[in-house]
């Protein structure tokens, strides 16, 4: 993984929905993912979990996976479509901010 992540571990909830049936439209699969609803889903307290070195734990907030088959989709391939927020609990430098927001701010 890249540095920014290297040390971090991330225990989330999964939820699938299945919206395959003929008078579902659009026909997909979507997979919920989210850090807040990880406790209430596992069936083992996380504090139990043993120690994952100097990792440091990061969020994972309203995030999803969108499956479309190839035949709905209207492609050769399934469509896989992946929306991620994600908190990794780190400091960004200040000059990196500048750096960016001076030269990617435009493009928006």
């Amino acid at each position: 993984l890249p540095w920014p992540i290297r040390d971090r571990v991330c225990t989330f909830a999964v939820d699938g929905v299945d919206c395959m049936n003929a008078e579902d439209a659009p026909q997909q699969v979507l997979v919920l993912l989210d850090t807040g609803d990880a406790q209430s889903s596992c069936p083992f307290p996380l504090e139990s979990r043993p120690p994952q070195g100097d990792a440091i734990p990061m969020d994972m907030l309203d995030s999803g996976i969108i499956i479309t088959p190839a035949e709905v989709a209207g492609t050769e391939h399934t469509l896989m479509q992946i929306i991620c927020v994600v908190d990794p609990k780190m400091a960004v430098p200040k000059w990196l901010v500048n750096l960016a927001i001076r030269n990617l701010c435009f493009l928006i």
